[in-house]
């Protein structure tokens, strides 16, 4: 009888220990599923914190653009060093508008997205792309790449690359977002501008 008195604590010892390891195992693997997912975030593969539907109000915006105002004012440079005002171009016509950069990633993720969507050869849609250089970027597209100033992306804050804006047909902001996000689908640009 006093092995089997013995044996019994033993066990319950081994058991804790068991249960332990498995509370370790499993912290482990949930702190790397919600590094990776942090990291898949940030790097714009996938927006795995937007638990609501998406919506232009929850879109991340870093900038000084406001959801329901007008377009802004901004003189760009086109190839041929024609300026004008951003919303000449946008007149009457659903646009999307997007600031990029050389050398930055997302902006080229967001580039070849809207070559694949067909969103720049429709018919009600055009697609407009803002630099601070654009012939660093010629040969990555075939749309219309205008120049801007570092003072007019300075006005508007602008710092995060690319910024997507949606203009609607009479001008009003309907879409601002710092960053390209999952969220922004060919459906979700089409309904929301």
């Amino acid at each position: 009888m006093p092995e089997h008195s013995a044996r019994q604590p033993q066990g319950a010892i081994n058991f804790r220990r068991l249960l332990i390891k498995a509370a370790f195992f499993i912290v482990v693997i949930l702190a790397g599923t919600t590094a990776g997912m942090l990291i898949a975030s940030q790097l714009g593969l996938v927006d795995v914190f937007s638990l609501t539907s998406p919506s232009p109000e929850n879109l991340q915006n870093a900038s000084e653009l406001e959801l329901g105002g007008l377009c802004p004012q901004l003189e760009i440079v086109g190839a041929d060093d024609d300026t004008l005002f951003l919303s000449e171009l946008v007149s009457r016509r659903k646009t999307i508008v997007a600031f990029v950069a050389a050398g930055c990633g997302p902006c080229y993720r967001f580039i070849r997205f809207i070559g694949d969507s067909g969103l720049n050869a429709s018919a009600d849609m055009q697609v407009i792309l803002l630099a601070q250089n654009p012939e660093s970027l010629k040969e990555e597209t075939d749309l219309p790449i205008w120049q801007v100033s570092e003072e007019a992306l300075r006005e508007y804050e602008i710092y995060v690359y690319p910024t997507i804006v949606g203009i609607a047909e009479d001008g009003r902001l309907t879409i601002v977002s710092s960053g390209f996000s999952g969220q922004l689908t060919e459906d979700f640009l089409r309904d929301n501008i």
